[in-house]
């Protein structure tokens, strides 16, 4: 019996039932139909070992170092450069000029100095009749307040405001007791030297 069809036998009888054949000749046997039939003698894939265990964990660096300004400088350009100490490093920052703005329009010159007066113009008015009087500011004067009185001030005006550039001021007959009646108006005007 050839040895091909002796390998045949056994292992259709399987299972280490005595056929004849040595350990050995099985092995080598298996070994070479393994070789020239690898995808069909390959075994399944073993399972994954255990993790190891973890290494030690590492010294903490350094504290980083405080930093402070060590100098301020301005260069030939205008820039200002800024250096930085850190610990032993030092490091810069250049801050550059910023371009010239545009020249600003120029305004109209101010006057020396602004003048101001006030003046009290007066109307007076005798009689026992009752009327009615406006005192009016000169050009380029204008008119701030005015009132009325009467010289024993039991009288009182029964009008008495500002009418267009002046003060007006009415009052009622007093007969037949003569008595002097005053309108006034305070007129002020502005003005510059120089």
């Amino acid at each position: 019996m050839p040895f091909f069809s002796r390998t045949c036998v056994c292992l259709t009888a399987i299972l280490f039932i005595g056929c004849g054949v040595s350990s050995e000749d099985l092995q080598r046997e298996i070994a070479l139909y393994c070789t020239n039939n690898p995808d069909k003698c390959k075994g399944s894939q073993g399972a994954q070992g255990p993790q190891g265990t973890a290494g030690k964990d590492g010294k903490n660096g350094q504290d980083g170092a405080s930093c402070s300004v060590d100098r301020t400088l301005t260069n030939a350009e205008g820039d200002t450069e800024i250096v930085f100490k850190c610990g032993t490093q030092y490091s810069q920052v250049v801050v550059k000029k910023g371009e010239k703005g545009d020249t600003g329009v120029s305004g109209n010159d101010a006057p020396s100095k602004i003048r101001f007066e006030c003046s009290t113009k007066v109307n007076h008015v005798v009689g026992s009749t009752g009327g009615e009087k406006t005192v009016t500011c000169p050009a380029e004067w204008f008119v701030t307040g005015g009132g009325f009185t009467e010289d024993v001030g039991d009288k009182y005006a029964t009008r008495s405001h500002p009418r267009d550039n002046g003060w007006y001021c009415r009052w009622t007959p007093t007969v037949p007791t003569t008595k002097v009646f005053t309108c006034y108006a305070i007129c002020c005007r502005a003005w510059t030297d120089g």
